[in-house]
């Protein structure tokens, strides 16, 4: 991970965002900071409403929110 990162202290909701093709990483501020990688979205965010909150979240996390329980569950089933 580059180091402008790692070492980058984030507010709740601030974001960085470094890319070299193919591969986009970025590092968010929440209740822990949180970093992706990716190299199929780009840096994009999206409006969510949950619980009758409106927050901005990026394409990164919206699409792993929505994906990671077909992951999670391929898991389950392969340790049976």
């Amino acid at each position: 991970m580059p180091k402008k990162l790692q070492e980058s202290k984030l507010q709740k909701g601030d974001a960085i965002l470094q890319h070299s093709r193919p591969a986009h990483v970025l590092r968010r501020g929440d209740k822990k900071h949180v970093t992706m990688t990716s190299t199929c979205h780009v840096a994009e965010v999206q409006r969510v409403v949950k619980k009758s909150k409106e927050k901005q979240k990026p394409m990164y996390a919206i699409h792993y929110n929505q994906n990671v329980g077909g992951v999670d569950k391929k898991y389950q089933l392969l340790q049976m």
